[in-house]
């Protein structure tokens, strides 16, 4: 079928780089350079999303995951309570706008995976996209573990009452003896000083050894959890955005219904003004430490996935014969996430508040620590009337946010490894995908024995962070100074109908690179004076080993 029509798709030279030239002509949907290499990649022609709300829904499902209700909480109850929200929505406007919009402005120019649009950049920087390819992979291989936890905290909420909310019902040892500071001490009394949330953590759902250097047996049922996680992964990327694309009608929504239902019935509860108060009321001395601002920063990262290659993945699938907009996508998508880690905290708090009038415990006691959602939140729902019903409901919102989050982390590498070994008769995107899967389940296995909760959080502080930061400055040096910002800028004004403003080119150029890199100067410098560390039952251990 031949049809006229206006093409902005790059005309490439390599040894000159790229230019984005409007051509008008016969544009043939069959045989056209387009086609063919799409063709290429993965032995088909790449498809595009059925519609607008796929491409927004998918972005937002990707950028809001668990972090928005289990991390942002922790960071607000941890450095400063309202105060928080200043450097974090600072870092948003000079640092995490700017690299969201440059992504999805890459995704609009090239229409090609990560490392195919940097390659087109400048040769030389097609290392940033290997890069973000790989901390997908690394991300998305401890990431799951998430899911896993939730997994086993849905099949287990099908009990009334629930098991971590006494004793009597945990399944763990409770009869026999501990050394707690050189005294034994009896598992039913630890558990009922401990709380009955916290010892079904450490003793049912993780069953946590001594320390990470005694990784002890393998959890099957977490195993199997794992397993299950996988399956749905691959299950729903197999027939690529056609599938996943219409997942996220139900994975991206749902969370909000959840959410919703939750504010209400939690900010009616009694003690919910306490923990409200708790949330918003600000500590301004903690604007002081440069550690908050190093948080505030990283969350932002992580929060939007700016780094990953997500955006420029799924930004490459939108029709390339079709005006853009992508700073009202940036723009849309980033204060949605916001947004929600916000409302997020609002329901956490109020909660947390109620969990604290009822144990009569402060709610900086209540709120504390890496296990939020799975000891102090779900120790809260318990208490609510109708304790199971609710925490069905948090586990599947959990789920299905880890949901969304794992397919971009998977979908970055799968459209990497089609667009450039795509057109070998033996590279399938069912035996890529199955690879990416089998091998993300295989190194996940050391993440559900005994040793794999101080594993996780090894992984989760130190894997990824500076690397990302790494990256981060990369794009923005490529882009600005090798690509060139005021090239960029015309290739924007064929793709949306109107050169950029002066302001982003500046945060391009200057204000982000530079930002970036005293964040990445400041958070080297943090990581090389503290010991690598992480907490184990009752303790701090620092980990004596290369990470």
């Amino acid at each position: 079928t031949h049809v006229t029509c206006i093409c902005t798709e790059p005309i490439m030279n390599q040894s000159e780089g790229s230019e984005l030239v409007p051509v008008t002509g016969e544009y043939n949907t069959e045989t056209s350079d387009e086609s063919a290499v799409n063709k290429q990649a993965g032995n088909e022609e790449r498809v595009v999303w059925d519609n607008k709300a796929q491409y927004i829904l998918s972005l937002v499902g990707y950028a809001v995951g668990v972090g928005n209700v289990w991390r942002f909480p922790t960071l607000c109850h941890k450095y400063g309570g309202g105060a928080f929200l200043i450097p974090y929505f600072i870092m948003l406007l000079i640092e995490g706008l700017p690299l969201f919009y440059l992504e999805v402005s890459l995704g609009h120019r090239f229409h090609r995976g990560s490392i195919g649009t940097w390659r087109q950049v400048a040769p030389a920087f097609t290392g940033i996209g290997i890069a973000m390819s790989l901390s997908s992979f690394v991300v998305g291989c401890y990431y799951i573990i998430v899911m896993v936890w939730s997994f086993f905290y849905l099949f287990n909420s099908f009990h009334d009452p629930l098991p971590w909310m006494s004793c009597d019902n945990t399944t763990g040892n409770t009869t026999g003896m501990v050394i707690v500071n050189g005294s034994k001490v009896n598992l039913g009394d630890l558990c009922r000083d401990e709380g009955s949330s916290k010892f079904y953590w450490y003793n049912d759902a993780v069953q946590a050894s001594s320390d990470i250097e005694h990784p002890g047996k393998m959890i099957w049922q977490l195993a199997l959890c794992l397993l299950l996680g996988w399956v749905i992964v691959f299950v729903f990327l197999l027939k690529g955005i056609k599938s996943s694309g219409k997942a996220v009608y139900v994975t991206a929504v749902f969370p909000y219904v959840v959410l919703i239902a939750l504010f209400f019935r939690g900010v009616t509860l009694e003690g919910a003004g306490t923990g409200l108060a708790f949330l918003f009321t600000p500590e301004w001395s903690k604007l002081y430490d440069p550690v908050v601002w190093l948080e505030a920063a990283a969350q932002i990262f992580f929060s939007l996935g700016v780094g990953f290659g997500a955006h420029i993945t799924y930004t490459s699938y939108t029709d390339p014969n079709k005006k853009s907009d992508p700073l009202k996508d940036t723009v849309t998508v980033a204060f949605i996430n916001c947004g929600t880690s916000v409302f997020a905290s609002i329901v956490i708090f109020s909660i947390l508040g109620f969990k604290a009038e009822q144990t009569k415990v402060d709610v900086k006691e209540v709120a504390g620590g890496p296990g939020l959602a799975f000891i102090a939140f779900s120790e809260g729902l318990g208490k609510m009337p109708g304790g199971p019903f609710w925490s069905v409901l948090f586990f599947l919102m959990l789920i299905t946010l880890a949901i969304d989050s794992m397919f971009g982390q998977v979908e970055v590498p799968l459209t990497d490894i089609l667009d450039e070994l795509g057109h070998k008769q033996y590279i399938t995107k069912f035996r890529v995908l199955l690879g990416i899967c089998v091998s993300g389940l295989l190194v996940g296995l050391v993440f559900v024995t005994q040793s794999g909760y101080y594993t996780f959080q090894l992984f989760n502080t130190y894997s990824v962070s500076l690397p990302l930061l790494v990256t981060a400055v990369c794009e923005c040096v490529a882009v600005a100074w090798i690509y060139g910002v005021e090239r960029f800028g015309q290739d924007l004004e064929v793709i949306t109908g109107k050169y950029p403003k002066r302001m982003w080119l500046y945060l391009w150029k200057y204000i982000s690179p530079v930002v970036i890199t005293l964040i990445l100067i400041g958070s080297t410098i943090r990581q090389g004076i503290n010991p690598i560390n992480y907490h184990i039952y009752r303790d701090v251990r620092c980990f004596n080993g290369f990470v």
